[in-house]
């Protein structure tokens, strides 16, 4: 992990213990921990993927989460930008065709 501070390291030897027993993945939007955390084997997950699985859950609209990513794009346009808004906006749309689809095969 050579490049890497120290705290980082540390919350990588922890979490990789606790993802181990719990069988969870790692959620951040930071470069070098998804790196670390793939390099341990940790399964890493960006911000905005959380609210496209909660969309095809069922638990929230597309609309709703497309409305936050346009949010954080206005905040944070130079990592969120308005190509990873588009795409996520097709695929959240995508997400919710298919749990609407779910619920009224309930």
């Amino acid at each position: 992990m050579g490049k890497l501070k120290s705290t980082t390291a540390w919350f990588i030897a922890d979490a990789n213990v606790l993802i181990d027993y719990n069988g969870w993945s790692c959620l951040t939007n930071d470069g070098p921990l998804r790196e670390a955390c793939k390099s341990q084997r940790i399964s890493v997950v960006w911000g905005l993927e959380t609210m496209l699985q909660l969309v095809a859950a069922g638990h929230v609209s597309a609309a709703k989460v497309i409305e936050v990513a346009e949010s954080i794009h206005l905040i944070n346009p130079l990592y969120i930008t308005q190509k990873i808004v588009s795409t996520f906006r097709r695929k959240a749309q995508l997400k919710d065709r298919k749990g609407s689809d779910n619920l009224r095969a309930l």
